[in-house]
């Protein structure tokens, strides 16, 4: 559907990124690793959150159809399927699950991480596969 594929930022926390117009790199990149963002020059970037998405994460940058898409239905995604800082932000998605908060992968209840299953970043999926083993 889209991907992400602008620059690619490095930072201790989501905090520390730049948030100034026009660009607001911490609230527009993906998390693609503990201490990395990539922001995105095409369409990938205007995605917006649901707690309900119809896309997925393939890889730690591409952004995938979970399910048909309608004509004119908006592309949506999931942000805790690729963020896990100490960003966070308020969720108005309207969903009947809607969970009212984006505050990354690891407050996600097990259930949506199981319903996601492949569709979760790389990076997300390996740590958390690694936790498991622990």
């Amino acid at each position: 559907v889209a991907e992400f594929d602008g620059p690619i930022y490095h930072a201790r926390q989501a905090s520390d990124l730049p948030n100034d117009s026009p660009l607001m790199v911490r609230d527009r990149a993906i998390q693609i690793s503990e201490h990395t963002w990539q922001d995105s020059v095409s369409p990938a970037r205007f995605a917006n959150h649901s707690c309900n998405p119809n896309c997925g994460v393939d890889g730690c940058t591409k952004l995938v159809a979970m399910r048909p898409i309608a004509k004119g239905e908006e592309v949506t995604f999931d942000y805790d399927m690729t963020e896990d800082s100490d960003w966070e932000m308020s969720c108005r998605c309207g969903e009947p699950e809607c969970r009212s908060a984006v505050r990354g992968f690891r407050f996600l209840p097990r259930k949506k991480v199981d319903a996601y299953g492949p569709f979760v970043s790389d990076w997300l999926a390996a740590r958390t596969a690694r936790q498991d083993n622990e």
